[in-house]
């Protein structure tokens, strides 16, 4: 009974000590930073190869078997797992708890970057990927075209992947957003291949004349008494109807023919591979990804406050919750009160 004498005898200091407890739990109850689980996984960095026409056998033999011999001799690996089909082999490799994310994407990429010289020069350059549980979003919106305007899907998708994601992101939280759902955009070239073949053209050459003249060129570097310039000639066409003007043959009077005269050049969407329906609606979808250091509650009340802000300045499409994190981790909290 001494915690009872010692109260009776200092009742206020007692009770001051009590009272501040209770005011800081309270504090930090509400401080308490919150995740629908613990980021208790191991980091782990994943790797894409692609070479375009490889068989299963070849890209094992010639690129999956040499990324992780090379993946396996990196400073704190406990295991790598390769999974290899037809054109593509996916290398995940998983590294110690001590071994921060950040450190093993830059190891990662030095390893690829050292061994690219024994791939063949066909094979596109490797992507790399984070895994951890920052990749969940915590949050997923289904966009649509609101019941006031009669836009198209494919114009959604186009104002999500631009200015809808920049708005996203310049919210506190948000590390990146993720867009998808089909109907990318992109511009079509339609060659008349009667036209071509008038002016003595084949398909071939009219692809290898657009990939000449539409990319830009890096021409070196000026040095000057006070500073250096650096050169590059810009190729690469910012607007549909430059692409027009693109030289892709002479005819025999010499006189240049363009690609609008033997071609149709249109704005469309690439084939579809994905589909994505919200709430029971084709929709496009967007993913909100807290960053590695941050918290699900944090991200999301930054996010539910932004939005009606962001309607507003979207009055054309509408914003729906398709799924989210925030209620099983506020029911999860709830039930901490709950008496049985």
């Amino acid at each position: 009974m001494r915690w009872l004498s010692a109260y009776l005898r200092y009742p206020h200091a007692i009770s001051a000590i009590l009272a501040a407890g209770v005011i800081f739990g309270v504090i930090s109850l509400r401080e308490l930073p919150l995740n629908l689980f613990p980021d208790a996984n191991y980091p782990q960095v994943s790797v894409l190869l692609v070479w375009p026409g490889a068989s299963a056998v070849d890209m094992e033999d010639r690129i999956s078997r040499n990324a992780e011999k090379a993946l396996a001799g990196i400073d704190q690996v406990r295991r790598v797992r390769a999974s290899v089909r037809d054109e593509t082999a996916a290398v995940t490799v998983e590294f110690e708890y001590e071994k921060g994310l950040d450190a093993a994407v830059t190891d990662v990429s030095s390893e690829l970057n050292r061994i690219m010289p024994l791939f063949p020069t066909e094979m596109l350059s490797p992507a790399i990927f984070r895994i951890s549980d920052a990749v969940m979003p915590v949050l997923t919106l289904a966009v649509t075209a609101s019941e006031r305007t009669s836009m198209d899907l494919s114009k959604v998708r186009q104002l999500c992947d631009n200015e809808v994601r920049e708005a996203f992101l310049r919210i506190d939280g948000v590390a990146d957003v993720e867009v998808f759902g089909g109907y990318a955009p992109e511009i079509q070239v339609v060659v008349n291949r009667d036209l071509a073949a008038a002016h003595g053209l084949f398909t071939e050459a009219v692809v290898s004349a657009i990939a000449a003249s539409h990319r830009n060129i890096p021409g070196g570097t000026l040095v000057r008494t006070d500073d250096e310039i650096l050169i590059r000639v810009e190729g690469e066409k910012a607007f549909r109807h430059d692409l027009g003007r693109i030289v892709v043959g002479m005819d025999p009077g010499g006189g240049e023919i363009l690609l609008h005269d033997i071609a149709h050049i249109r704005t469309s969407f690439e084939e579809r591979k994905s589909f994505f329906h919200g709430n029971g609606n084709s929709a496009i979808g967007l993913n909100i990804l807290r960053g590695e250091a941050g918290h699900v509650m944090h991200t999301l009340e930054a996010v539910e406050a932004a939005m009606p802000r962001i309607a507003e300045a979207f009055p054309t499409l509408s914003f729906e919750i398709a799924d989210t994190q925030g209620d099983l981790i506020r029911t999860s909290v709830s039930n901490l009160f709950s008496l049985p």
